[in-house]
């Protein structure tokens, strides 16, 4: 069973001089989440009220196809319309073992339109390197 995730993000504004690091730890098994952002050294903490999500798409998910991502691997591509939050979503997952390969999201708050992009990359099975868990020391650990 999954009980922790880890997501880093990488944001390059106008300015190709600098990029905002930001790693969101969440330990489920503890119940809690750390936002870490590299750049000024500050560390905020949350309690997750959830369990870990499953590795593959979203019960709603309408299938809209399937392709060949560099002729090699067979991806999945599924549809979320989420009107009451004013998105939709298009998952993109390896089709036999549900991996993440892409996420795009298009979201509308008043007067402006947001479209946001993930790319998955080097996904493994496992933890290869318990150490990415590790918090930095600005961090307070979870209780």
């Amino acid at each position: 069973m999954r009980e922790a995730q880890v997501q880093d993000f990488y944001v390059s504004p106008p300015l190709p001089y600098y990029t905002v690091r930001k790693t969101v730890t969440k330990d489920y098994k503890k119940g809690m989440q750390w936002e870490i952002d590299e750049n000024n050294k500050t560390c905020t903490t949350r309690k997750l009220n959830s369990s870990m999500p499953p590795p593959c798409i979203p019960a709603n998910a309408q299938f809209q196809g399937t392709y060949l991502l560099s002729q090699t691997l067979e991806v999945d591509r599924w549809y979320v319309d989420a009107p009451a939050a004013s998105q939709a979503t298009v998952y993109e997952v390896e089709s036999k073992t549900c991996w993440p390969v892409s996420e795009t999201r298009r979201s509308t708050v008043p007067d402006k339109f947001r479209l946001t992009s993930l790319t998955f990359e080097n996904v493994t099975a496992g933890i290869k390197n318990p150490g990415i868990f590790n918090l930095p020391s600005y961090c307070p650990p979870g209780k």
